[in-house]
């Protein structure tokens, strides 16, 4: 195949700007903010669970706490309505007998209930302590993804910004270049992760860096300048 040196030599230009943004495409993909990025967007969820068992926690706790204070609220009005008939005059030997054993045995109740109501206000206050600490983690956990974000985003814009003026130049480059020379360079790059053409440094192919034989050498220097030479190593396009 023979295409003027022109378009040869624009082709190394093309494939600068091909490796420019496979450049920036891996740049992108490892850029630590984005990589911190997503670290953070895995981890929210996380957190977020972690609060929504907090508060369930909680919240089935203060129910105890409020079902304990209903059970020991309860006693203490039967208490003071005993205590009150009690007080009253109006019971019988038999019954008065009855109605302080009664009460002996609710104050007893009561005591029984106090007590675990106060075993349950100490679970609830645990409780809500680690509720609190989990809203803490998590509103934490969401302004550094917030944050990270941001400075991801504005990396990308930035990536996308550079890597649009190197499709712009690919784009009018390949408009220019013999056709059938882009057909061959796009297998070949296709083929060889991305590089399709390097440029002959000295004696060394600038895509596989290997130094050609000084028969290869002397078979170049003897070709027509338009002839298009591929490296017997790599078989890229070899531009001299």
């Amino acid at each position: 195949m023979k295409v003027a040196r022109e378009h040869q030599l624009r082709l190394i230009e093309l494939q600068d700007f091909d490796t420019a943004v496979s450049q920036l495409n891996h740049k992108e993909k490892t850029l630590p903010e984005i990589l911190r990025r997503d670290q953070l967007k895995a981890a929210l969820p996380i957190a977020e669970n972690a609060l929504v068992s907090a508060k369930t926690v909680a919240s089935d706790i203060q129910k105890l706490v409020k079902r304990a204070d209903e059970d020991v609220e309860q006693v203490r009005q039967r208490i003071s309505k005993d205590s009150a008939l009690l007080d009253s005059g109006t019971l019988s030997p038999k019954d008065l007998v009855n109605m302080q054993h009664e009460l002996e045995t609710l104050k007893r109740r009561q005591n029984v209930l106090e007590d675990e109501e106060l075993e349950i206000m100490t679970k609830a206050e645990e409780a809500e302590g680690v509720a609190i600490a989990a809203q803490s983690e998590f509103e934490q956990a969401k302004a550094e993804l917030e944050s990270a974000t941001a400075a991801a985003d504005i990396l990308i814009a930035e990536i996308k910004a550079e890597r649009d003026q190197n499709f712009t130049h690919i784009e009018q480059l390949r408009k220019v270049i013999d056709l059938d020379l882009i057909k061959l360079y796009d297998k070949i790059k296709s083929d060889q992760g991305g590089i399709g053409a390097a440029k002959l440094v000295d004696k060394t192919c600038d895509g596989c860096r290997l130094e050609l034989s000084s028969t290869d050498l002397s078979a170049i220097k003897a070709s027509d300048v338009e002839e298009v030479i591929r490296c017997d190593n790599c078989r890229r396009i070899l531009v001299r």
